[in-house]
């Protein structure tokens, strides 16, 4: 439970400042990958009993590899700026169903864009339409982790 409220902390910040800035510092996404790899390790040492064995690990690793190597092309072609595919991919090594997660950070994505299309229109300097995925993010985490959902 710390983990998931330290996560959706760092996930809050890192929305405001998309939203206020419209980008994602690099220092949040640094927070969340020491948060969660001390987390995993005070686990470890204190407890003596590992939140997650070596494979779970190693899939969460494994996840957020594919979804990097997925999104990179988004960020290439302007789709996605940097920030959001690295909050997102840190973000993958949290959760306990990545498929889940994307899936409801995407519909959630989704709506936003629409609604903003229809109300705002947002466009960048480039004229390319804007959605500051932090928020879909932390939407998304909140939906597939938080205890109460379940």
């Amino acid at each position: 439970m710390i983990m998931t409220v330290g996560t959706v902390a760092v996930l809050i910040s890192a929305a405001i400042t998309d939203v206020r800035r419209g980008r994602i510092p690099n220092i949040l996404v640094i927070i969340l990958i020491l948060f969660q790899t001390v987390f995993l390790l005070i686990s470890q040492a204190v407890l003596n009993k590992p939140l997650l064995s070596g494979s779970e690990i190693l899939h969460r690793i494994l996840a957020a590899a594919v979804v990097f190597m997925f999104l990179y092309p988004f960020f290439k072609i302007g789709g996605l700026g940097a920030g959001d595919v690295k909050l997102l991919t840190v973000t993958v090594l949290s959760v306990t169903s990545p498929i889940y997660f994307l899936m409801a950070v995407f519909a959630i994505g989704a709506f936003v864009s629409v609604i903003k299309i229809i109300f705002k229109k947002p466009v960048n300097d480039r004229g390319q339409r804007i959605v500051h995925m932090a928020l879909p993010i932390l939407a998304g985490y909140c939906v597939v982790s938080l205890p109460l959902w379940h």
